[in-house]
């Protein structure tokens, strides 16, 4: 018996890799903070109107 190698290639790759969520201010548009396993986000200060937005490579 001789000795093989075997080489496996992905034939579809896929670009998109979630790596992280950032807080953003939907009536203004802009970034509040990266948000973080566990925090608490307080809508006293940050307001209502918010979206997350999930940041690829």
């Amino acid at each position: 018996m001789f000795p093989a190698a075997l080489t496996v290639a992905p034939t579809q790759s896929y670009a998109d890799e979630v790596w992280g969520f950032t807080l953003v201010n939907a009536s203004a548009d802009n970034d509040l903070s990266a948000l973080n396993d566990g925090e608490t986000i307080n809508l006293n200060a940050v307001g209502r109107q918010l979206n997350i937005r999930a940041n690829t490579n």
